[in-house]
């Protein structure tokens, strides 16, 4: 079987060669599709750097402000990220033309390493983003008399996603007549592929026939990706996951668990059924 290309969330894992790419040479991108604690941590640590630098163009001016011990990198250091942050306690001041000028370059790094931060955190916290969780696995069996193969998601949140849609295509290996391997793309069709609302759990149908790539069971080496889209009712705007599927995923002769059970005289939806799955007795 050939290596996956991609994991279970449907992260690449290629590893990229040949290329002239560094994470500096597009910094806002990494920033932004980094985690928080790699933003953060690098945010701070270039906060702590810059006030290196001050501290040590402060120092090669000798004395130049007073309150501070001469020569000393603390005092100096802290004079710095007091300048830096516009705080100006009043203990530490410049008293020379020298230390004027670099703290007018201090106060300017600061402002413009806040409004970076700031601008930075903001779009970072403010990307929209949907709450959404797959079955681990999806299945084959009868419905309606009719082999399909079949998924479903959940909504976490409480809120409503609108104008819906979902996009199945698979993935296989394909020779050519001259003997040249090409990885295709194909979509395949669903019973239902839009919701105008999707607010709790949808299951995701598609017949086996004549079209689809498991009608005669020939593939066994192929992934289906899954593509969610939708506008959020509270921030109106677009909502995006994806999952994929591995041929192993995938089970047959399985059905779901219903995801609605009956507690104390309520109906309660159930999230640890999604994943659940139940043998059937009828067989494809």
């Amino acid at each position: 079987m050939r290596k996956r290309l991609v994991d279970k969330n449907g992260n690449l894992l290629i590893r990229r060669i040949g290329r002239e790419w560094n994470p500096m040479s597009d910094l806002y991108h990494f920033l932004i599709s980094s985690s928080w604690w790699i933003m953060i941590g690098i945010i701070s640590l270039s906060y702590v750097l810059l006030n290196v630098l001050l501290t040590i163009l402060f120092l090669l001016g000798g004395d130049c402000i007073s309150g501070a011990r001469p020569g000393n990198f603390e005092d100096v250091f802290f004079f710095s990220v007091q300048t830096m942050s516009t705080i100006g306690y009043g203990g530490m001041a410049p008293q020379t033309f020298y230390a004027h000028v670099i703290v007018t370059v201090a106060s300017l790094a600061g402002l413009l390493s806040i409004a970076l931060a700031t601008g930075l955190i903001f779009a970072k916290f403010s990307r929209p983003t949907a709450r959404i969780i797959f079955s681990k696995n999806a299945i084959i069996r009868n419905y309606d008399g009719k082999p399909h193969f079949i998924f479903r998601l959940a909504n976490i949140r409480t809120n409503y996603i609108i104008e819906t849609s979902i996009r199945v295509m698979f993935i296989y290996t394909e020779t050519t007549i001259e003997g040249d391997t090409i990885r295709r793309f194909k979509d395949i069709p669903l019973v239902r592929s839009q919701t105008p609302i999707f607010s709790l759990t949808w299951m995701i149908f598609h017949e086996i026939d004549e079209r689809s790539p498991l009608f005669d069971n020939s593939l066994t080496d192929i992934d289906f990706i899954v593509l969610f889209q939708g506008t959020d009712s509270e921030h109106s705007q677009k909502v995006y996951a994806r999952h994929i599927y591995h041929y192993e995923d995938i089970l047959f002769n399985h059905r779901f668990a219903d995801v609605f059970i009956d507690y104390k005289d309520e109906r309660v939806l159930c999230y640890d059924n999604l994943h659940r799955v139940i043998p059937c007795d009828n067989k494809i």
